[in-house]
């Protein structure tokens, strides 16, 4: 009778490791500007960051967390990505498989 009780209690635990995974770390740059200010290219950044978050599908790696981990691997250059290579090199330093940069342009 008592192992009956031990189950019980075991086992929504267990169900819930099972179903818990683990969400894929992405980070999101700031985004490159023409025509607008910088710091409207922060606020959409982080909207986008945000709405992200809200989806649950992916863990955004915070802007601390990259330069602490950069500063650890001796990374010299300039934690501000706006190209393809600069992107792929931080998310090779970072162990990250997906990064998000990209370029804002003011439309006359």
């Amino acid at each position: 009778m008592r192992m009956q009780k031990i189950i019980v209690l075991i086992s929504p635990l267990f169900f819930f490791l099972v179903m818990a995974e683990e969400l894929e770390r992405i980070a999101i740059f700031p985004f490159k500007t023409s025509g607008i200010q910088t710091d409207s290219s922060f606020i959409f950044v982080d909207s986008l960051r945000n709405y992200v978050r809200k989806s649950k599908q992916y863990e955004i790696m915070e802007y601390e967390a990259m330069i602490r981990i950069l500063s650890y691997k001796d990374y010299k250059g300039d934690i501000l990505c706006y190209d393809d290579e600069c992107a792929f090199v931080m998310g090779e330093f970072l162990s990250l498989k997906k990064v998000v940069q990209g370029f804002i342009k003011k439309r006359r």
